[in-house]
């Protein structure tokens, strides 16, 4: 096993092991990792959520300006 597998399992694990949900997004706005408080606190399972538009979990009257925020906010994170 190397240093980044062990980095990555760490990582996982702290995830995983936190008591607030957790949710990261690529750059498309795609969900790509999630933990077990997202799936208690939106009522979906992990693979529901792993590879949807992030915006399945914003409160719907914010949907549709949401990409805009997100996409503001990557470019110029602050």
């Amino acid at each position: 096993i190397t240093e980044r597998q062990r980095a990555e399992r760490r990582f996982r694990l702290a995830v995983e092991s936190a008591p607030n949900a957790n949710v990261m997004i690529n750059r498309d706005g795609r969900i790509v990792l999630v933990n077990r408080q997202t799936e208690e606190l939106f009522g979906y399972t992990r693979e529901e959520l792993l590879g949807e538009l992030v915006e399945i979990l914003v409160p719907e009257r914010f949907r549709v300006r949401h990409p805009q925020d997100r996409d503001a906010f990557l470019a110029r994170p602050s």
